[in-house]
C-alpha cells in the first residue's frame, strides 16, 4: 500500500520538526519545506543578527531552529523575507518553488512548515493529508501573517503535543495507521 505524504500545519514550537522528524526516521519520508529555499536565500546574504554576528555563522554554530529561537531577529529576517518575496513574485512562488522538488521524490513527502492556505490547497489537491500539531500552553501566537493564517487552515487529523517527544512520537505512529497507511 502506497503511503499519502503529509503537510503538517501549527504555531511555532509546537512541534512540527519533532512530528516530521518521525516520519522521516520511522517510515522513510522525505522532509521538504515551504521555506527551504527561502532559509538558503537568508544563509547567502548573511544580514548581521546582533554586532559582530552574521547569520550564517550563527546557522553554522547551532542550527536553524536555536538560531530563530535565541536571535528572534532571525525569524523576523525569515518572515519579512518570506513575505516580501510573495508579495513582489506572487502568493504561489514558494508553493511554486516547493512542487517542483516534490516531483523529484520519489516516495512520501512531509512537508513541516504548511504557513498559509494557498500552501495547503495546494498539497491538499496533490493528496497530502493535513495534520495540525496542536501544543497548549504556548503563549499567544505571533502576530505576523505567516502564523496567524495557519490557524485558518483545516486539516485533517489534529495530534495533541501536551507531554514528552516520545508521546509525541507514538501519537504520530497513531495518525499514520489512521490517516496516512
Amino acid at each position: 500500500m502506497t503511503q499519502r505524504s503529509v503537510g503538517i500545519v501549527g504555531r511555532m514550537r509546537s512541534g512540527k520538526d519533532t512530528a516530521a522528524g518521525v516520519l522521516v526516521r520511522d517510515y522513510g519520508y522525505t522532509r521538504l519545506g515551504f521555506a527551504d529555499p527561502l532559509k538558503a536565500v537568508a544563509y547567502e546574504t548573511s544580514p548581521i543578527l546582533r554586532e559582530g554576528e552574521w547569520l550564517a555563522d550563527v546557522v553554522d554554530r547551532v542550527g536553524w531552529e536555536r538560531t530563530k529561537d535565541d536571535y528572534p531577529e532571525a525569524r523576523r529576517v525569515l518572515q519579512r523575507l518570506g513575505v516580501s518575496v510573495r508579495d513582489t513574485l506572487g502568493p504561489d512562488v514558494w508553493v511554486k518553488a516547493l512542487t517542483d522538488r516534490v516531483r523529484l521524490v520519489r516516495g512520501p513527502v512531509v512537508v513541516p512548515d504548511v504557513r498559509f492556505r494557498n500552501e495547503a490547497d495546494e498539497l491538499r489537491g496533490r493528496g497530502f493529508v493535513i495534520l495540525r500539531i496542536q501544543r497548549p500552553g504556548l503563549p499567544g501566537p505571533d502576530p505576523h501573517v505567516s502564523e496567524t493564517e495557519s490557524g485558518a487552515i483545516r486539516a485533517d487529523a489534529t495530534v495533541i503535543n501536551d507531554s514528552t517527544p516520545d508521546a509525541l512520537a507514538d501519537r504520530v505512529h497513531q495518525f499514520v495507521k489512521e490517516y496516512v497507511l
